[in-house]
């Protein structure tokens, strides 16, 4: 019988699985043909449901230079043109220090999409500012976005009703108009900090990989390419590659000893020390931690 790397690495964490609920040391044949085995096993089938992080912007400070006067005059400008307009005097409007500091804070520093602590980032706007021009300075429709997301989405946005027309009245409140345009046009784009239940909705496989059964999620994961391979092997280096090597030098050790008390010690503290990094906000891909924490890890 031909055996992968993935079916031996199932196998060992199965058996180690069996050791910890039933201090049971089985072969491989009977492991094969054990029920509890099977049960085991899925455990570590890792196409299940999970957690993605909701930012609530109501965390920070809102950044003053948004209605400063000269903002308020961009703003009246773009929206008289009925377009936005190109150039430093407005592209500065929605980059200035205290918006970024403020995005930095809110996303710990990440891409708003795909989770990855950036070096260099983009202030995205949820809703092109091409196409919704007197959005290009609302809060709620700034993002921190990686480069690489940022060039993706560029500036799609589909919509199943048709777009909301700007009314001069919505100037009062051209902060907060996000969730009120959500409701109107019935957008696919999903919007990281309304989606409340989006962790319903994310499904990660073992190899990193990332879908959805929701439409406008896995819409918005083709849009930004949040399935790339290249991430999806940077998700799996991050959160699977380590905790499995410590769990199968622990195990080795137990070969050794024959002490499974102390095993079982060692895996919990591993498993705690595994959980208090999914659950620190500065670390990359907190919504694939989540999901390993309560499907994968032992």
């Amino acid at each position: 019988m031909f055996i992968t790397i993935q079916n031996l690495l199932r196998f060992f964490m199965a058996k180690i699985y069996l050791i910890l609920k039933t201090s049971t040391n089985l072969s491989l044949s009977s492991i094969s043909k054990s029920k509890i085995c099977k049960k085991a096993q899925k455990c570590f089938n890792f196409s299940k449901k999970t957690k993605m992080i909701y930012i609530d912007k109501k965390t920070v400070d809102f950044p003053e230079s948004l209605n400063s006067e000269t903002t308020v005059r961009r703003r009246k400008e773009v929206i008289e043109a009925q377009k936005y307009l190109k150039g430093n005097r407005y592209n500065s409007r929605y980059k200035s220090k205290d918006i970024k500091a403020a995005l930095e804070k809110l996303y710990a520093n990440k891409c708003a999409f795909c989770e990855t602590n950036i070096e260099r980032w983009d202030v995205e706007h949820f809703r092109p500012k091409s196409l919704y021009p007197h959005l290009a300075f609302s809060w709620d429709n700034l993002l921190l976005a990686c480069p690489t997301c940022n060039g993706h989405k560029t500036n799609h946005f589909e919509t199943q009703n048709s777009q909301a027309q700007f009314e001069e009245k919505e100037l009062e409140n051209i902060h907060h108009l996000a969730e009120k345009y959500n409701k109107i046009e019935k957008n696919r784009f999903v919007h990281p900090e309304l989606e409340q239940n989006i962790e319903k909705k994310l499904i990660f496989d073992e190899q990193g990989g990332l879908s959805s059964e929701d439409e406008n999620v896995q819409y918005t994961i083709d849009t930004c390419q949040l399935d790339r391979e290249k991430l999806n092997i940077e998700r799996k280096k991050q959160v699977l590659n380590h905790y499995f090597t410590e769990v199968l030098i622990r195990y080795s050790r137990f070969q050794e000893t024959k002490d499974t008390q102390y095993f079982k010690n060692s895996i919990e503290d591993l498993r705690k020390a595994f959980k208090k990094e999914a659950n620190n906000p500065n670390n990359n891909f907190i919504a694939f931690r989540k999901f390993a924490e309560k499907h994968i890890i032992l």
